[in-house]
């Protein structure tokens, strides 16, 4: 990786580490209603995923003297599995709704996690091949996954106020 990315994935590796952290803690004092409430288990997992797959990939970013090919395989491994987490969770979620409007509803979440998590996965194979470009992906992913996991955090906690 070049060292003009250094800093900027150390920021998003710190950001995400405390956004994981604030998170957890927050999910861990309404753990009572979260189990109360239908799915909201499951819910509740996926800023925890999305914030750790963002920690988990500037790690890798960070690593120093990688190969493009090393680099892009751990981006795109971890895109990887992240997608399957997010592909079941969010079918397992959908699958449990029984109300039609509700079912389309969360239709846009999943096209929109999908999508994030391919991103990952694409820019882990432009690292491979085209290099820049594909840690140009990434940071889009990066910021994207920040976006999602903090309105779903937002989306849980309104949800447990109710």
């Amino acid at each position: 990786m070049d060292t003009q990315w250094h800093d900027l994935f150390m920021a998003t590796a710190g950001a995400s580490g405390a956004l994981l952290g604030l998170i957890f803690v927050a999910l861990s004092i309404s753990v009572a209603k979260i189990i109360a409430i239908e799915n909201l288990t499951t819910i509740a997992l996926q800023p925890i995923h999305q914030i750790l797959a963002i920690l988990i990939l500037s790690i890798f970013m960070l690593f120093p003297h990688q190969s493009s090919l090393v680099l892009g395989l751990e981006i795109s491994l971890t895109g990887s599995i992240i997608w399957l987490i997010t592909f079941f969770s969010d079918l397992h979620i959908y699958q449990s709704f029984s109300d039609a409007a509700k079912k389309k509803s969360y239709m846009t979440n999943i096209v929109i996690s999908q999508s994030i998590t391919m991103l990952i996965v694409a820019s882990g194979i432009f690292i491979i091949t085209s290099g820049q470009i594909g840690i140009k992906m990434l940071v889009f992913g990066i910021i994207f996954s920040f976006i999602k996991g903090v309105i779903n955090s937002w989306a849980i906690l309104i949800e447990l106020n109710r």
